[in-house]
């Protein structure tokens, strides 16, 4: 019976987690082809995010659409892979980012939920 709890507690934590909205820095990160952690081929046309190494985790989200928003827009992205360099932020394939922000900007603050 106690198993079960615990078992449903964290499950419900993961699912908060991952479906909460968070805030914080979105940069722009250039794949050029390369396989993401995810295992699929990232472009740079791609609207696909990377997610920090806390959010990212053990890849669980790999293939999930995110909502990410910024100045009034909203676009949906794909976790195609891990962002090391990323503190509590998002990194997004350049097609992805000019959507919201030219590149020679740098970063953002965006808002992202799990959809």
């Amino acid at each position: 019976m106690q198993f079960t709890i615990v078992t449903s507690a964290l499950l419900a934590l993961c699912v908060t987690a991952a479906t909460a909205s968070d805030t914080g820095p979105a940069i722009s990160y250039t794949p050029g082809g390369i396989i993401g952690t995810c295992g699929v081929a990232i472009q740079n046309s791609d609207f696909s995010v990377a997610l920090d190494n806390t959010q990212f985790g053990s890849g669980g989200l790999c293939g999930r659409s995110v909502r990410v928003s910024y100045g009034g827009q909203s676009a949906t992205v794909t976790v195609a892979d891990k962002c090391p360099t990323c503190v509590a932020g998002i990194g997004l394939t350049p097609a992805a980012f000019e959507y919201f922000a030219p590149l020679s900007s740098g970063s953002f603050e965006a808002t992202w939920e799990f959809l």
